[in-house]
């Protein structure tokens, strides 16, 4: 791996959550592409009150894949842990349901407790002032976190592995290649996955239906699997056929439940790869995203990857 790939994206640009912060990882991706001969366009919408900016490399009306990799870093969670599932949206959805909410629960209760307390003590002024100001203080932490939340300050496999990846391998491919694989890097991939929304709305305009190859979660973990929506099974074994590491990975089908709240939610056809761990149950599970623990990715891992999609991509004509 690139060294200097990694200081600039999990180190300069590692935390990419406000604005600004975007703005600056958007602005070094379009020099970094657009040097490989990449044409680019920004797909920016705004939902509500939520704008997506989706940075687009490629011809989307003649490529035959598009590399989509989320781009955007995930708000910190204040509790014990959270697992997140990346071939499973809706097992991710409800796991992440106590890890998200129950601070904001709690903080409500001391937030009741100081409004319906407070008038039921005798206190001097000076106590009732500074009780005052702590409920205050409290009430703004439950609005920022319902609505805001707060950046999580190191993000190395969620989501700056996958983009690691995505340029490795856009370098390695010719100039033919880059004609049939575009690259996609898409915002807001929370909630319903408002980026990926778009993704799909761009491809209906030009009515193109290609592959999409998600690389979500793919710095840390034993197990490395290829999920395939329904019907895309055997393009999934071929890709698979072309790692060279000694653990090979495997392929299973993504269910249509697995695909709601997910990036893959908006495509029928698509692989989504993904490195974790497998818990009780058999599901790919990913450990310490969204903490200050997500830190370490294995470079081995991101290179064997690379060169599986690099060697797919060579069989391309």
């Amino acid at each position: 791996m690139d060294q200097k790939l990694r200081q600039i994206y999990i180190d300069d640009l590692g935390c990419r959550f406000y604005a600004k912060q975007k703005a600056a990882v958007r602005e070094s991706l379009v020099e970094e592409f657009e040097e490989l001969g990449y044409s680019s366009q920004v797909q920016s919408k705004r939902n509500l009150i939520l704008k997506a900016h989706n940075l687009i490399f490629g011809n989307l009306k003649s490529t035959r894949y598009v590399v989509m990799v989320p781009y955007d870093t995930p708000g910190r969670i204040f509790w014990l842990k959270l697992h997140y599932y990346p071939l499973d949206g809706t097992k991710s959805s409800a796991k992440a349901t106590i890890p998200q909410y129950g601070p904001v629960i709690i903080f409500y209760f001391l937030f009741l407790g100081l409004l319906y307390v407070l008038p039921a003590l005798a206190l001097n002024a000076y106590a009732y002032l500074t009780l005052s100001g702590v409920s205050v203080i409290i009430f703004i932490m439950i609005f920022i976190l319902l609505f805001r939340g707060v950046p999580n300050k190191h993000n190395a496999n969620r989501n700056t592995s996958g983009m690691l990846a995505a340029i490795e391998l856009a370098r390695s491919l010719t100039k033919e290649q880059r004609r049939q694989v575009a690259f996609v890097f898409t915002d807001r991939n929370d909630g319903r996955h408002f980026g990926s929304k778009l993704v799909a709305d761009a491809l209906k305009e030009v009515n193109k239906n290609p592959m999409i190859i998600l690389l979500n979660c793919i710095g840390k973990g034993e197990k490395l699997v290829l999920g395939a929506t329904n019907g895309n099974k055997k393009t999934a074994a071929e890709i698979m056929k072309k790692y060279k590491g000694e653990q090979k990975p495997s392929v299973s089908v993504l269910t249509s439940d697995m695909q709601v709240q997910s990036p893959m939610g908006y495509f029928t056809k698509g692989i989504s790869i993904a490195r974790g761990d497998i818990d009780n149950k058999g599901s790919l599970v990913v450990e310490h995203t969204c903490t200050k623990k997500d830190t370490e990715i294995s470079e081995e891992g991101i290179d064997q990857i690379v060169s599986m999609l690099q060697n797919y991509f060579n069989t391309l004509k």
